[in-house]
């Protein structure tokens, strides 16, 4: 794989592909377990080595998930 642009990551296409992943990590309040998966993969290099990380991140993501849909519901509920 390429050196990453400055500042940048290896798998984002572009740094406004980057930007909004990382604004809606953190806006979900997962960074902190998306940080932990990071620094996993960076020790072990083997994503199943970083089970225990990646299921935090897996559940709060899936929190903030259905958070976001019933916010989304009352939202819609009070228009109508």
């Amino acid at each position: 794989m390429s050196a990453a642009p400055p500042g940048g990551s290896h798998w984002a296409k572009s740094v406004e592909e980057e930007d909004r992943v990382e604004t809606l990590i953190k806006g979900s309040g997962c960074w902190d377990q998306h940080i932990g998966v990071v620094e996993c993969m960076g020790e072990h290099g083997d994503w199943r080595k970083c089970q225990e990380k990646l299921g935090e991140f897996r559940a709060c993501m899936l929190k903030a998930q259905v958070e976001n849909k019933k916010k989304a519901e009352e939202t819609a509920t009070k228009k109508n």
